[in-house]
């Protein structure tokens, strides 16, 4: 009997062997798992950490190179309006940065007078359309959709939001097929029908009147890009220098 509880026992035990062998080497797999992640968060830190430095560095001396150039060119203007370009010649100058400048203007269509450089980036951020293709402005819907009439064959309105829609495409001139192009596009392109837009002046860093048309009244438009999305000002064409079919035609043509 003796014999036959030791024979019994004895796989038992071994089972308890290997379960003990495996639960260890999970244990150590576990810890060791554990040790490289630990190991990883650590090494992460530290790239974080000098990344953060060598950005600190890289800011620190790009913001002495602007004071220094605001300094030889007597540029008054708050140092986080600019950013730095290299002339033809080698000349580095201050340009004040093109997203800036873009929100600027934006929030000077919506505000409708000149806006003050603290509330730009709430305006712009609170209005700014947030689907693609042609949006218009609210104050030159009429004057847009005139246009469009003098100027194309299918049948345009505008959509509660302001985007503009074609109601009806059966019969299409030129103009017709380059607008539908921008409609359906992937970038929010933005009309607005006025003879100036707001800008930031480079020497001042105020924010000032650019009025396009009064310095050229045959120039159809004028217009703006940040990255791939673009806001043209379409001349009010006070003078009655051009036609509704030059403007257009001349919008449809922007290398945008």
């Amino acid at each position: 009997m003796n014999n036959k509880k030791s024979i019994l026992i004895l796989p038992i035990i071994i089972v308890f062997i290997i379960i003990g062998v495996l639960v260890l080497d999970l244990n150590k797999k576990k810890e060791k798992e554990q040790s490289i992640k630990l190991e990883n968060e650590i090494i992460d830190q530290n790239n974080r950490l000098n990344e953060n430095i060598n950005n600190s560095v890289i800011n620190e001396k790009i913001n002495n190179e602007i004071n220094q150039i605001k300094k030889d060119y007597n540029i008054s203007g708050d140092s986080n309006l600019y950013e730095i370009s290299t002339e033809y010649d080698g000349r580095k100058v201050l340009n004040v940065k093109e997203n800036v400048q873009y929100k600027v203007a934006f929030a000077g269509i919506i505000k409708q007078e000149i806006p003050k450089l603290n509330e730009v980036d709430s305006i712009f951020h609170d209005n700014y359309p947030t689907k693609k293709g042609i949006w218009i402005e609210k104050n030159s819907r009429n004057s847009i959709l005139k246009l469009l009439e003098q100027s194309t064959k299918s049948k345009y309105s505008i959509t509660e939001e302001g985007y503009l829609f074609i109601e009806s495409n059966q019969e299409q001139n030129e103009n017709d097929k380059n607008l539908e192009k921008l409609i359906n596009t992937d970038r929010t392109i933005i009309l607005t029908v006025n003879s100036f837009y707001y800008e930031i002046d480079t020497i001042t860093g105020e924010i000032v009147e650019y009025p396009f048309e009064k310095l050229d009244s045959y120039q159809s438009y004028d217009y703006l890009k940040l990255n791939s999305d673009v806001i043209i000002f379409v001349t009010s064409n006070s003078k009655n220098k051009l036609t509704n079919t030059e403007i257009l035609k001349e919008i449809l043509m922007i290398d945008i």
